[in-house]
């Protein structure tokens, strides 16, 4: 996989930014669902393997999203997406 982009690094931070307002209560969880999903097809990636790879863990929230089921193996799976992020982050 090549390199994030100055560009794309700037998003994958603000979805981790994005998680962590949500943890904080300042935003609701479809908009945390919606944002990260946003923040995503802003990055114009070249390999379908990282959005493969991200699709995995935002599925768990967006079908969590549909249902209006939000509970403790939401919060774990947010856990997660944000630890994905953080180490691509920190790979690219």
């Amino acid at each position: 996989m090549s390199n994030f982009t100055e560009h794309q690094i700037k998003i994958w931070k603000g979805m981790i930014t994005l998680i962590d307002q949500y943890k904080k209560g300042l935003v609701i969880f479809p908009q945390l669902v919606n944002g990260l999903q946003g923040l995503l097809d802003a990055g114009d990636y070249k390999g379908e393997s990282i959005r493969k790879e991200w699709y995995s863990f935002w599925q768990k929230l967006e079908i969590a999203n549909a249902l209006s089921n939000i509970n403790e193996d939401t919060k774990k799976d947010i856990d997660e997406m944000r630890s994905f992020l953080k180490k691509e982050l920190k790979n690219h």
